[in-house]
């Protein structure tokens, strides 16, 4: 994975080639997902010393089901070589935490 960010945007590029951009503004931003149907409302900004991305998607494959909330705060060890990015996905069934810890090449 490769991560990018200056003062006002994010872009992570993964080892597949799949690439997401933020824009650290805090507001609400519209993209269309995979399926090309329904839209997912991203917010991202820098909160202290992380950078929060919250996510809302329609969850049951089609707009107007339930919703699928996603919450990601990256942090960054203080010698800027261990980023930990701890996501919280809820749904109206569970909520799952997961933390990804990712180590500078």
């Amino acid at each position: 994975m490769t991560v990018q960010q200056d003062a006002i945007s994010l872009q992570v590029t993964e080892p597949q080639g799949g690439i997401r951009k933020y824009t650290l503004d805090g507001k609400p931003h519209n993209n269309v997902m995979e399926t090309g149907v329904a839209k997912a409302v991203t917010t991202a900004s820098v909160q202290g010393d992380t950078i929060v991305i919250g996510t809302t998607e329609p969850y049951g494959g089609m707009p107007g089901n339930v919703e699928l909330k996603v919450k990601e705060v990256w942090s960054l060890s203080p010698d800027g070589k261990t980023l930990t990015i701890t996501t919280t996905d809820t749904s109206p069934a569970v909520e799952k935490i997961s933390k990804q810890v990712y180590n500078r090449q």
